[in-house]
């Protein structure tokens, strides 16, 4: 039982970071960026297929741990916003190593999915964390970090 429990392929965990993902969107991410309609409805039917490849078969102590730090990342940055303007991008927890550890939690939580569902979004993760890297490096100038993988990407 406890073999069963620890490495899972479960709906429910798979649930849990939605539901966790959609009340960070209700409540922690009035954003003020805009996004094309493409990406907001190919990110709609994402889930939908995600759900019936099968979620994810991971660990719950690492889909837990990786949702911590997930979240952590998106208080930090929320907390940033907060503010009324844009803060100097975060150099604590992960943010010392990478700027994006929240788009690196995202692409490790589906670590253990079908291929075609991992290299979507890593893929999407990916293209995104390049972007805010450069947007980031516009607004408040050169940083040595990576955007996902140190001295690497």
């Amino acid at each position: 039982l406890l073999g069963w429990f620890i490495s899972l392929r479960s709906p429910s965990l798979f649930s849990l970071h939605l539901g966790r993902r959609f009340l960070e969107e209700v409540w922690l991410a009035p954003h003020a960026s805009r996004m094309h309609i493409l990406h907001y409805l190919l990110g709609l039917s994402f889930y939908p297929m995600a759900l019936v490849k099968g979620p994810p078969k991971q660990n719950v102590f690492w889909f837990l741990g990786l949702q911590s730090c997930q979240l952590i990342s998106h208080l930090t940055l929320w907390r940033l916003r907060s503010r009324g303007s844009y803060q100097p991008i975060p150099k604590r927890g992960l943010f010392r190593f990478i700027l994006c550890p929240h788009y690196l939690t995202e692409i490790l939580l589906y670590w253990g999915s079908d291929p075609w569902v991992f290299a979507f979004v890593a893929l999407n993760v990916a293209l995104s964390a390049q972007s805010t890297r450069q947007w980031y490096q516009s607004r408040f100038g050169p940083d040595p970090r990576a955007a996902l993988i140190p001295n690497f990407l």
